[in-house]
C-alpha cells in the first residue's frame, strides 16, 4: 500500500511540475495545488485516445459538486474555468465560487 501511495504521490508531484503554467508559478511558488494548463491536459488527452472533454456550466454548487464526484469516479480529469468577471466581490456570481 505504501509503495502504491508513493507512486500516486510522485506522478502528482510530476504533475504539478510539468503542468503548471509560469504565472501560476509565480503567484503560488508554494503551492501544490494542482493548477495545470488546459493545453496539458488536452495534449495527454489527445495521447491517450479515447477520450473526452465536457463543458459544464459551474455557476451553481450542485453542478461543481456533481462534476466532481462524476470526475472521481471515473477517475478522470476536469476542468473548471472561471472568468475574471465571475470572482471577486462585484462579480457576477461571486457567492457561488467563494463558496466552491
Amino acid at each position: 500500500m505504501c509503495i502504491q501511495t508513493s507512486a500516486v504521490q510522485n506522478d502528482f508531484l510530476k504533475a504539478v511540475e510539468i503542468g503548471r503554467p509560469e504565472n501560476i508559478v509565480k503567484l503560488f511558488p508554494n503551492s501544490k495545488a494542482l493548477l495545470v494548463s488546459g493545453k496539458v491536459i488536452d495534449h495527454a488527452m489527445l495521447t491517450k485516445g479515447n477520450a473526452i472533454a465536457m463543458a459544464a456550466n459551474g455557476r451553481s454548487t450542485f453542478i461543481i459538486r456533481g462534476v466532481l464526484k462524476a470526475a472521481q469516479r471515473a477517475n478522470a480529469a476536469v476542468i473548471i474555468e472561471i472568468a475574471k468577471s465571475e470572482g471577486g466581490g462585484k462579480a457576477y456570481c461571486a457567492v457561488n465560487y467563494w463558496n466552491i
